[in-house]
């Protein structure tokens, strides 16, 4: 009974550290990304109510998945056959197995929408941002490609912090090698911070997931709590942590 009672108390620690954690993640959306959409020609009702449909959505399909591909593969594996005392026969056997590949709504495509919001914005309000965001998106995903580990039973993991710096930083530099306003780095951070995550930790992940093993392979699987809608959130933090100092 007393292993029980601890049980049940250690389940109600983690329901407490994931209601907190999700509070400051909705707490920091409605801070971070209406200034981000302003700053990148958002008008400010129309900035908020953005971010409000997008948390909303976000939060109610956290754990909803959305089925993009099955991809059929073979597994080849050697075996040794005893034929007697230290005779052995090499044997192969062929598996066949799918691997359903996946993308989560609120960890992938809300993040994705955003991004893709905030680069329309700024590439109308002049044509110089669309190649500013690609090149502060290819340096993260570069650099998030090469730290990416695939760890069993978890995924894909890169550290925490790096791809924002890296997206926030290289953002800044851009914008002031373009002689542009410092507030213009925050949107390109978070485009940086989005895409360069997704494309470098997931998508050219694929098919090593394959060959690890997996069975099913979740873009953003994480919801709300993945890698890709917390590095956009991050990346903004760290850039106005920068233009401070």
């Amino acid at each position: 009974m007393e292993g029980f009672t601890k049980i049940l108390k250690r389940i109600s620690f983690i329901r407490e550290v994931e209601f907190m954690a999700a509070g400051i993640i909705a707490a920091s959306t409605l801070i971070l990304v209406p200034g981000v959409l302003r700053e990148a020609g958002m008008g400010s009702r129309e900035a908020l109510f953005t971010t409000l449909i997008a948390l909303i959505g976000g939060f109610l399909f956290n754990n909803r998945n959305i089925v993009l591909h099955r991809i059929r593969v073979k597994d080849y594996k050697v075996y040794y056959e005893s034929i007697g005392y230290n005779q052995y026969i090499p044997q192969l056997v062929v598996r066949d197995r799918e691997v359903e590949v996946a993308v989560n709504i609120g960890g992938a495509l809300i993040p994705l929408g955003i991004s893709l919001t905030i680069i329309i914005l700024l590439t109308m309000s002049d044509t110089v941002f669309l190649p500013a965001s690609a090149l502060a998106t290819m340096v993260t995903l570069t650099v998030v490609y090469r730290l990416a580990r695939i760890v069993d039973s978890i995924g894909v993991v890169v550290p925490t912090l790096i791809p924002a710096i890296v997206s926030s930083s290289t953002s800044l530099i851009i914008v002031e090698a373009l002689g542009k306003p410092l507030v213009y780095a925050g949107p390109i951070a978070y485009v940086a911070g989005c895409l360069g995550t997704l494309i470098g930790a997931d998508l050219l992940k694929i098919n090593d997931m394959v060959e690890s093993g997996a069975s099913n392979i979740s873009i953003g699987g994480l919801g709300s709590f993945d890698g890709i809608y917390v590095t956009g959130l991050l990346s903004v933090v760290i850039t106005l942590i920068l233009q401070a100092l």
